[in-house]
C-alpha cells in the first residue's frame, strides 16, 4: 500500500519547507501538475510540474481513473496523477479540497489519536500545519523582491474559513523547526507501523 502524507495548511504556513525537509529525509516528494506561472527560484518539477492548462484538463478529463485529485485555486489547476506515487511513503502539499478528494471513498482509520485514511491501494495522513494569520503573511510577503500584495490578501482572506475538518487531521504547528516537525511526523508514522 502507498502512503502519501499530505502536508496542509494555508498559504505561507510552511507547507513546502516542510515537504523540501522530508525530502531530504528520503521521503519521497510527489511532483503535482500545476498551471500556475513559475514563482522566483522554482523550476520544471521543483515543486511542481508546469503545464498548461488545456493539456491537463483533458487529460485528466480523459484519464480521471489515473489521477488521485484535481482542483483549482483562482484560474490555476493543481493535479496529482498516481504514477506520481513512486515509493511507499510519499510526501506533498495539498489544499483541503484536493484532500477532500483523495479520501471521499476511503475509510478513516484513527490509532492513539493519529489519523489516516485508507483504501485497498492508497493510505492517507493529512497533516495541518497551523500558523497565525500575521506569520502566514510576512512569510508571504518575504518570498519574492516584489510580491503580489493584493494577491496574498485576497488568498488571505478566501482562506478564513477554509480547514472546518480540523478533527479530521493531524495537527502541528507550523512555527515549529521543521526537525520538531518530523519527529511527530515520524511517531505518526510508527503508530501506522511505518517507520
Amino acid at each position: 500500500m502507498k502512503t502519501v502524507l499530505a502536508i496542509l495548511g494555508k498559504s505561507g504556513s510552511g507547507k513546502d519547507t516542510l515537504c523540501n525537509f522530508l525530502e531530504q529525509q528520503e521521503i519521497h516528494r510527489i511532483k503535482r501538475f500545476s498551471t500556475r506561472p513559475m514563482r522566483d527560484g522554482e523550476s520544471q518539477g521543483n515543486p511542481y510540474l508546469f503545464v498548461d492548462k488545456d493539456s491537463l484538463c483533458n487529460d485528466f478529463l480523459d484519464n480521471q481513473n489515473n489521477y488521485l485529485e484535481m482542483n483549482f485555486f483562482g484560474e490555476w489547476a493543481y493535479a496529482t496523477h498516481i504514477d506520481s506515487l513512486e515509493k511507499d511513503i510519499n510526501v506533498g502539499a495539498f489544499d483541503e479540497d484536493a484532500v477532500e478528494q483523495m479520501v471521499e471513498f476511503m475509510s478513516l482509520q484513527e490509532i492513539e489519536g493519529a489519523i489516516a485514511y485508507e483504501s485497498k491501494k492508497i493510505r492517507v495522513i493529512p497533516i495541518f500545519l497551523e500558523v497565525p494569520a500575521k506569520t502566514r503573511i510576512i512569510r508571504q510577503l518575504s518570498r519574492e523582491e516584489f510580491p503580489d500584495i493584493e494577491s496574498i490578501l485576497e488568498r488571505c482572506i478566501d482562506e478564513k474559513n477554509k480547514y472546518t475538518y480540523l478533527d479530521e487531521y493531524n495537527i502541528l504547528s507550523g512555527e515549529s523547526t521543521v526537525e520538531e516537525n518530523f519527529e511527530k511526523i515520524k511517531k505518526i508514522l510508527d503508530k501506522f507501523n511505518l517507520v
